[in-house]
């Protein structure tokens, strides 16, 4: 088994004791995940994006939320584009998708 995947391992024995699981039952639970990914993406090349030095997000939604919480508190752009590892072409589409929302439903406003 790859480096790569004992680290999958490690986490998920990690996260399971963070739920409180037993090291026999995140045991299995890791072995099944790691079987799954092998059966169904063996071969394959991942990317796995980096949050280094900012949060990590589970996806783009609670990422943009995160970016409109952060410009309607009036954090400055470019702090909020570090902060978040977005380009300024990101920021204004995401604060633009979020302006034009607001235009249309006002009652949503903060």
């Amino acid at each position: 088994m790859s480096a790569w995947l004992q680290d999958i391992l490690q986490e998920i024995d990690q996260a399971g004791r963070r739920l409180g699981l037993t090291t026999a039952g995140t045991s299995e639970i890791g072995q099944c995940v790691i079987e799954r990914l092998m059966r169904v993406h063996g071969g394959v090349e991942v990317y796995v994006p980096s949050c280094y030095g900012r949060p990590a997000f589970r996806d783009k939604r609670e990422r943009n939320a995160s970016v409109i919480a952060a410009w309607d508190a009036g954090m400055a752009m470019d702090e909020n584009m570090k902060r978040h590892g977005i380009s300024r072409t990101t920021y204004y589409r995401i604060t633009g998708d979020e302006h034009r929302r607001r235009q249309t439903n006002p009652a949503t406003t903060p």
